[in-house]
């Protein structure tokens, strides 16, 4: 079975933590099939005084991954507030000319715009199935822009499958207006159980150089509004009036220019608030890397105030700890009372009594770890196959 991937979120050279999720479902179907990626980049003149962006300028061509090939042709990208919904024809423009070169029997297209929309044209093109997967609550976004509307409407009312990682996208699509909507089955996001497994907490912190004495909370994740940060910030200067024995470490950067601008403002206001002694901001770190800081702390939190279905959450899980995370996108489908607490977002004072209450709960880790052993990939993965399967039937 070959299998022609479309998808934006795929990483590359510069930005190797970009689209993780996609990453790791390849490795896992790649076991199954045989595919190739291709994940259009932003074409840049190569010029240093563009900042940011004279950073795509530098990502390669292709990649080989072992388990799959990435290719990374160069489009022409527009303003999203403007002609964004041009943007999938420029995808496809760009991208039909290496198409040619594969032998593909499916073309599997993550996010219904820009990737959908291009797995649309490519499907009238060469008659293959098509199948598009929404990551996230995506869908809501589109209404403001009528043709970038049409255009993904279009793709996903011509896809003869429709992946979706949560439930409630199922709503959303109906909303949206999907015609059919039995041709929508969920598969969640999975984990590397193999990467993301217990360890000893005082080995691991003594690896990362961490305190043995304090309770750590851990966010990890991409600094941008949607995972609410700002929010937690202002719980921890609550939670400090109650309890001093914690300190909160958040592994993540903002690779894009916006994610710095968030990041230093983010760091400001936790030096205004006077946390910088609770607060660590440690940076990007190596995926597989990860799973020591998992397994260091104590509790992990997800404050967003929008979702679709976290990876990080299976992942943490996998690694005997609970979870405070915001009930939003499809965290209520990952989260129950056995393995985490779950609060509204946007309520700092609701984040700082889950985490006071987290903190001091005996957890059974081991019941932890037993549920989330539903969501690796080698479970997720034979769904996708099973799709697939049914599709060239």
């Amino acid at each position: 079975m070959n299998i022609l991937f479309l998808s934006h979120l795929f990483p590359d050279n510069i930005y190797t933590s970009f689209g993780t999720f996609v990453h790791e479902r390849t490795k896992y179907l790649s076991k199954n099939c045989n595919i190739n990626i291709v994940s259009p980049r932003p074409y840049v003149i190569p010029l240093k005084f563009l900042g940011e962006w004279y950073k795509y300028s530098l990502i390669s061509k292709n990649i080989d991954f072992k388990f799959a090939k990435a290719y990374y042709p160069r489009y022409v990208t527009f303003p999203r507030k403007f002609l964004f919904s041009l943007e999938g024809l420029s995808y496809y423009f760009f991208s039909r000319k290496i198409i040619p070169k594969f032998n593909f029997d499916i073309i599997h297209a993550h996010q219904p715009y820009p990737d959908g929309y291009a797995g649309y044209l490519l499907k009238k093109k060469y008659k293959k199935p098509l199948i598009i997967t929404i990551h996230d609550g995506y869908l809501g976004l589109l209404e403001k822009n009528i043709l970038w509307k049409y255009m993904t409407r279009k793709a996903l009312d011509d896809a003869d499958r429709i992946i979706i990682v949560a439930d409630y996208l199922k709503e959303e699509c109906k909303k949206f207006g999907i015609k059919n909507l039995d041709k929508i089955v969920k598969i969640p996001n999975g984990f590397n159980h193999k990467t993301f497994f217990p360890m000893e907490k005082d080995t691991t912190r003594k690896k990362l150089n961490l305190s043995r004495n304090k309770k750590i909370i851990l966010f990890v994740g991409a600094i941008y509004p949607p995972k609410g940060l700002p929010y937690l910030i202002d719980a921890i200067k609550i939670l400090v009036k109650d309890r001093q024995d914690f300190e909160v470490i958040l592994v993540g950067c903002g690779e894009s220019v916006g994610g710095k601008k968030l990041k230093a403002k983010l760091e400001s206001k936790v030096k205004n608030l006077n946390l910088e002694e609770y607060i660590k901001f440690v940076g990007a770190k190596p995926h597989e890397e990860i799973p020591l800081w998992m397994n260091a702390c104590d509790v992990f939190v997800l404050p967003s105030i929008a979702e679709g279905f976290p990876t990080v959450l299976p992942e943490v899980l996998a690694c005997g700890k609970p979870v405070v995370a915001t009930e939003v996108g499809g965290i209520p489908e990952i989260i129950n009372e056995s393995v985490g607490i779950l609060v509204e977002p946007k309520k700092p004072e609701e984040i700082a009594g889950a985490l006071n209450k987290a903190l001091g709960k005996k957890w059974d880790h081991k019941k932890i770890v037993e549920y989330s052993k539903k969501f690796t990939w080698e479970e997720i993965s034979k769904k996708i196959l099973n799709v697939y399967e049914e599709v060239l039937r």
